[in-house]
């Protein structure tokens, strides 16, 4: 590269490159406002809001210059169970001219809102932002979930055996639902110390131990496999000993 001649060359080069990386970056999908959690790699944009709350959804799209006209869809996505117990997913599009009784689509389709937040609204269900770009990259995605936030349930220590009964915090009957518990990030198998009831409903830990620190969930699904709500019980530290927070999600 001793060259003017090539100097030049490796420097219109070098220019055309960030000029690409730019227009790439600049042609993402990205949330118009800063999430509660973001998880890069699943391109999930987390809000935290309670049950009966709202919260809109909103995306920041690429500069017509870029991509030309833009035309973006909604989909919500719901987790269930089939005949075999497998997890499952089945996506829904949002009709922007027909949506669901709680949910409004606008400002051309870039922000949902949502108000009031269901059960059926909040994690494992969530919902999907798909753009369509006249120019350049012809589809980008974008996820949105709603993670309820928590509720106590008091202080337990461990060696204590402790019953949560799940219609305590969810109005369902028992007879028509599914419950599944387990250990999040541990394993799908509940340890050897807790044991649901018959029905499901309920589940007790018996002698808690130290180790078992951690986030204790329970997903509910209708008699239709369809999942219902989840809540979530976290086991941590506290001075004094060990406690159980409910945690809705």
């Amino acid at each position: 590269m001793d060259s003017p001649l090539s100097q030049q060359v490796y420097f219109q080069w070098l220019r055309a490159m960030i000029l690409r990386s730019q227009q790439m970056n600049s042609g993402m999908l990205k949330p118009a406002y800063t999430c509660d959690r973001w998880f890069q790699k699943k391109r999930l944009c987390e809000e935290w809001r309670n049950v009966g709350s709202t919260v809109t959804f909103a995306l920041a799209t690429p500069p017509p210059e870029m991509v030309g006209r833009v035309r973006i869809e909604w989909f919500q996505r719901f987790h269930f169970l089939n005949q075999t117990a497998k997890e499952k997913n089945i996506t829904y599009s949002i009709n922007p001219k027909d949506p669901p009784w709680n949910m409004v689509i606008g400002s051309e389709g870039r922000e949902l809102r949502i108000s009031p937040i269901t059960e059926s609204d909040i994690m494992v269900n969530y919902f999907i932002a798909v753009a369509h770009f006249e120019r350049g990259s012809p589809k980008r995605k974008l996820n949105f979930a709603i993670q309820a936030m928590p509720t106590d349930i008091g202080l337990v220590y461990p060696g204590d055996t402790v019953t949560i009964h799940m219609p305590s915090y969810v109005s369902l009957p028992a007879e028509s639902m599914t419950y599944l518990w387990q250990m999040e990030g541990v394993s799908i198998f509940l340890p050897s110390n807790m044991r649901p009831s018959r029905s499901g409903a309920s589940l007790t830990v018996f002698e808690l131990r130290k180790e078992q620190e951690g986030i204790l969930a329970c997903a509910v699904f209708t008699n239709l496999g369809i999942f219902a709500t989840q809540k979530r019980f976290v086991i941590k530290n506290v001075e004094s000993g060990k406690f159980v927070e409910c945690v809705t999600v």
